[in-house]
């Protein structure tokens, strides 16, 4: 599991030391977003096109590989977090829970990332699924979505995401998507 703030500008590894819970609580209004940890399903293989949508719906609704805890960083945010909020994914929820001390997760599916479908290439070439997201997010990019989610959200959905985030906006939360 990594930790991200949003006014970072580097990657996980640069996250800062620790805060103590009073910075954490004192940083009212910040958003701190975690990525899962690691999913209990091998990457190590090589997948055509078809391999890969499969791979993918199972890893949507697989959980985290045994054995994982939360960074220290992270359970010190989450401490001085107003709300924990994750998507309905499994690795989600297991995150959110790892960090939330038996608080109350809210649990929401519009925290879903897009589904990114492989484009339909030859069933002899494959990739590790690794490389698969790669290729599917820039075809997703160029709007080759099969129909699932775009770039830009119906109207509806943008404002519905608006009034939530203002909601969300006005106490430190704390988001694994």
């Amino acid at each position: 599991m990594s930790v991200h703030l949003i006014s970072d500008q580097g990657p996980p590894e640069t996250v800062p030391a620790a805060p103590t819970i009073t910075a954490a609580a004192r940083g009212y209004g910040a958003i701190v977003l975690a990525r899962h940890g690691e999913p209990n399903l091998s990457r190590k293989i090589a997948l055509n096109a078809l391999g890969y949508a499969d791979w993918w719906a199972t890893y949507e609704e697989t959980g985290l590989k045994p054995g994982q805890d939360a960074p220290d960083a992270l359970r010190l945010y989450a401490e001085g977090a107003a709300v924990i909020l994750c998507s309905t994914r499994p690795r989600s929820i297991e995150t959110a829970e790892a960090v939330a001390a038996g608080r109350i997760v809210q649990v929401d599916a519009g925290l879903i990332e897009a589904p990114l479908p492989p484009p339909n290439w030859p069933t002899w070439f494959k990739l590790s699924p690794r490389f698969w997201g790669l290729v599917a997010r820039v075809y997703w990019w160029f709007g080759q979505n099969k129909g699932q989610e775009s770039r830009t959200p119906p109207p509806t959905v943008l404002s519905r995401w608006r009034r939530t985030a203002m909601c969300w906006c006005s106490r430190t939360a704390i988001s694994t998507p």
